[in-house]
């Protein structure tokens, strides 16, 4: 089976790993005893990826189920479950401040959700293929996005407008 995997140091220094898998559960490790610290169920098909938040206390798992759930991680408690993606939730990432979420899909549209309510503020459909991979820059005032229709696209976030296009022939 699969495994996708995000390391991060989290709570008062617990260095911690998430792995999203395959079975449908995402597991958090404390590495410093090597031990499984939670379980997280929640999602009913296969997990695409994990994404901590920067305060290390919270994560989003996505799936094939076309969903984003929210997880604290101290508690194991799943806090928001967000829907609106058509196809399989590929990515899901967390803006520096933690207050945009960003997930990609394969139905080539990226959606930015409000983590501390669930609801989708922007979808960015720019891309005429699936979306492969998006990135907060440092301030999160832009998001980079890329896609195998061979483009990239800078996105102000605050506005939710497409500022720039590169294209690549490979």
């Amino acid at each position: 089976s699969f495994i996708y995997s995000s390391f991060e140091y989290a709570y008062k220094s617990l260095a911690r790993l998430a792995s999203a898998s395959i079975d449908k559960t995402c597991k958090v490790w404390r590495v410093d005893k090597f031990a499984l610290h939670l379980e997280l169920l929640g999602h009913t098909e296969a997990l695409c990826d994990v994404g901590w938040a920067h305060n290390s206390l919270y994560l989003a798992t996505c799936s094939d189920d076309k969903s984003i759930l929210l997880w604290d991680v101290l508690t194991g408690e799943c806090l928001l479950v967000m829907h609106g993606h058509e196809s399989p939730v590929i990515c899901c990432v967390f803006n520096y401040a933690d207050t945009l979420l960003a997930s990609r899909a394969c139905d080539e549209s990226i959606r930015m959700w409000d983590p501390s309510t669930g609801s989708c503020v922007a979808i960015l459909p720019g891309h005429s293929d699936p979306v492969t991979n998006v990135n907060f820059s440092r301030d999160s005032s832009l998001l980079l996005s890329s896609s195998c229709d061979g483009m990239c696209r800078i996105w102000d976030t605050h506005h939710n407008l497409c500022l720039e296009t590169l294209s690549f022939n490979a």
